[in-house]
């Protein structure tokens, strides 16, 4: 009894009761999420649409989740995470209404682009939310217990949906309206505004024009009039966080003029980086690169600092980086559902052999999920996810060799483990890179990665199949294993980017009182 207590303490325990509202909101939403499985089933069958136009229309919903996930994190990151949370669920709720009586195609279309949309402005608001909420030694287990939900969720939706189905189509669209409203019923009762309040200074956010040298700091605070210490102050907060140092006591100790001295000579000894102070720059200008008509990134027009905003997530090349083995990843789970069906009907397999070897992943992660923090806890998180990107590739690989049902569900159980092993780091990397202020863009950056790979595996996938054969999986396998070494390559610089980040996150110390000193004799 007590081992169990111990378990549920290191699985569940320590996160605080706006994050269980959240997650109780995402598994009703997850559950009763099912009308969009069967979406091209209802076009074709109670509709009488072709194949042809049955996928336009599945791509008209994917087209707009893309854009769903950068409008949910702009909007989680200016209005807040709970109004975007509520204005996404209610609009959703309203569209599958809208669908459930529509009739004309264009109309039809036209709604589940925009259900797209909606569908995915929760994201970036939901792990923003909780990235606000959770302590960053706890994130883990919160990121795990999301999947968790989240594959939950989908296992019951899947079951409900089936037996709508063959009730009627027009409550599949019903019924999940009112599992949405009843998910933003939560939210609105019990889950308050998480968005941080801006600071009147905010933070200095790592210059992502030199990501790939984590030691570089853009500094977007505007200098306040008259403050002639502050343009040297702001040169010294770079210079330290370069050297990925603190604040020494010394300079603490220091007079306001002295200060402002020895800064000025620092920034001209520094690393080839020439600051404002040290060049007697105006605060907040940036020397010149040579290039006509070209500065630092990071200005605007006529020389000033630029805003951090969606561009600052999109020239992030440490995250950028993340992003794009994330895609790989995406792309290689993706074939469970794009393309290795087509793989098990060349094999000479029913359907009912392909609905076991995903209702096999299923089960595995609802009941190994939770144990997976505890496994992974001492290791690095980029050995984690090289771990869990080959294992994903081995199990695919096999399916080069699999005839029969034994095989796929031998290879379901490696790339599940896989699967299961990724999630949770893949999801604190994902917060950790993010800035404060802008943490909600990141993510609808970092979930973009989701419908791309939901449009290149089987557009790809399915031509590599037709002409490639069972090689196709020795394909995927090897592009695995490239996307896991690479995840041992990026992970040392992303560790260090991660720790600057969090350095410059902690406050400063107050600059030091000026004193009067006695005038000096002659």
């Amino acid at each position: 009894m007590r081992a169990l207590r111990r378990w549920l303490d290191d699985t569940a325990g320590g996160l605080p009761a706006t994050f269980w509202y959240l997650w109780a909101g995402l598994l009703i939403n997850r559950a009763g999420a099912f009308a969009m499985l069967f979406l091209s089933l209802y076009l074709t069958e109670a509709r009488g649409v072709s194949e042809a136009l049955t996928g336009t229309v599945v791509g008209a919903y994917g087209l707009g989740g893309a854009g769903g996930v950068l409008l949910g994190g702009v909007l989680a990151d200016r209005w807040g995470r709970r109004s975007t949370l509520l204005a996404a669920h209610l609009a959703t709720a309203a569209l599958m209404v809208g669908l459930a009586f529509s009739r004309h195609l264009v109309m039809i279309a036209a709604l589940a682009a925009l259900v797209g949309v909606a569908h995915s402005m929760p994201s970036p608001a939901f792990v923003a939310a909780i990235v606000d909420v959770v302590p960053e030694r706890r994130r883990s287990r919160a990121f795990n217990l999301q999947f968790w939900a989240f594959n939950l969720g989908m296992a019951v939706a899947s079951l409900l949906a089936g037996l709508l189905a063959e009730a009627s189509f027009v409550a599949l669209f019903l019924v999940d309206a009112a599992a949405t409203v009843l998910a933003a019923a939560v939210i609105a009762w019990k889950v308050p505004e998480t968005l941080p309040r801006r600071a009147a200074t905010p933070a200095p956010i790592l210059d992502t024009s030199r990501s790939d040298r984590t030691a570089s700091v853009q500094d977007l605070r505007p200098a306040p009039v008259g403050g002639g210490g502050a343009a040297p102050r702001r040169a010294e907060v770079g210079r330290q966080a370069e050297a990925g140092q603190g604040r020494p006591a010394e300079v603490a100790r220091q007079t306001e003029v002295g200060r402002q001295a020895q800064v000025g000579r620092q920034a001209e000894a520094g690393r080839g980086r020439l600051t404002e102070a040290g060049r007697g720059l105006p605060a907040g200008s940036v020397r010149p690169t040579g290039r006509r008509g070209k500065g630092r990134a990071g200005l605007g027009r006529a020389g000033r600092p630029r805003q951090p905003g969606l561009h600052t997530a999109l020239t992030d090349r440490t995250f950028l980086t993340f992003v794009g083995l994330t895609f790989v990843l995406a792309v290689l789970t993706m074939q469970t559902s794009t393309i290795m069906p087509l793989a098990m009907r060349s094999d000479g397999l029913r359907p009912s052999a392909y609905g076991a070897v995903v209702a096999l992943g299923g089960v595995l992660i609802v009941l190994g999920q939770l144990f997976v923090p505890r496994l992974i806890e001492r290791h690095r998180k980029d050995r984690v996810l090289a771990v869990s990107t080959a294992l994903l590739a081995l199990g695919f690989a096999t399916l080069a060799f699999a005839d029969d049902v034994v095989v796929y569900l031998a290879a379901a159980v490696v790339w599940t483990v896989g699967q299961m092993l990724a999630a949770p780091p893949n999801a604190q990397i994902n917060a950790d890179l993010a800035p404060l202020e802008l943490r909600a863009r990141y993510q609808s950056v970092f979930y973009l990665a989701f419908p791309a790979a939901s449009f290149v595996a089987p557009t790809l996938g399915g031509v590599s199949l037709q002409y490639l054969g069972d090689r196709h999986w020795l394909i995927v396998g090897g592009l695995g294993l490239l996307a896991a070494g690479c995840h041992l390559l990026a992970g040392p610089p992303r560790e260090r980017r991660v720790a600057a980040l969090r350095q410059l996150s902690t406050p400063l110390p107050p600059p030091p009182t000026p004193t009067s000193s006695p005038a000096p004799v002659r």
